[in-house]
């Protein structure tokens, strides 16, 4: 969904329109989709690989098992 204004959705006595376009661009996930768009660009499809990887360590870390306890 595309927000180009808040005309009628807003009351501008209390509510500046550069900040909600602000929250409503933080709260749509745009920053985290172009983090992975980028990564993806520079590291190539191995990256999803890579990424997989990169969550079962964390996933290890977090639990704090030296080997995955999965058969």
């Amino acid at each position: 969904m595309k927000v180009e204004n808040f005309s009628g959705l807003t009351d501008y006595a209390i509510e500046e329109e550069p900040e909600l376009l602000r929250m409503a661009l933080q709260a749509s996930g745009i920053a985290g989709a172009i983090h992975v768009l980028e990564a993806v660009a520079a590291e190539g499809r191995d990256w999803i690989v890579r990424d997989q990887e990169r969550r079962q360590r964390r996933s290890q870390e977090w639990t704090g098992y030296e080997d995955d306890p999965r058969p």
